[in-house]
Order: structure tokens, then sequence, then C-alpha cells
């Protein structure tokens, strides 16, 4: 009976404990959720940044291209123009 009764006390002694254990680490959650979404707010802040530094970028890149375009369209409208006058004269 003895015996019985030292294994219902060290086996609820042992319950008691994994308990608290459990709460503890349950009460450290909320904790290590705040962290984690910081974290991830502050990448999403950071790829937000990268993203509109990118957009800036491609922008100028495509300022820069159009601008080249129309200088490119230009010379050869001039380049059209001194051939047609060169058959002209050829052709006299």
């Amino acid at each position: 009976m003895k015996d019985l009764k030292n294994a219902i006390r060290t086996s609820s002694i042992k319950s008691k404990n994994e308990i608290i254990q459990n709460q503890a680490q349950l009460h450290k959650i909320p904790n290590t959720l705040v962290e984690q979404n910081s974290k991830i707010e502050s990448y999403q802040r950071n790829v937000q940044y990268d993203l509109d530094k990118l957009k800036t970028e491609i922008g100028s890149v495509k300022y820069a291209l159009d601008s080249k375009f129309v200088s490119l369209e230009s010379d050869m409208t001039s380049i059209k123009e001194s051939m047609a006058l060169i058959l002209q004269k050829l052709q006299q």
C-alpha cells in the first residue's frame, strides 16, 4: 500500500512539474511571436525599399534608352536625307 501511495505521489509530482514546464513554455510563445513578427516586418520594409529603388533605376534606364532611340531615329533620318541628296546628284 505504501508503495502504491509513493508511486501515486511521485507520478502526481512529475505531472505537476510537467504542467508547470508546459505553462512556462506557453508563456514564452507570445514573446517569440512578437519577435518573429518584428523580424518579418523589418524584412518586408527592406524588400519594399529595394523594390522602390529598382523601380527608380528601371525608370532611369528606360528614359536613357528612349533618349538613345530618339537620337538614333534622328541620325537615321539624316542619313536617309544625305543618301537621297547623293543619289539625286549622281543622277544629274
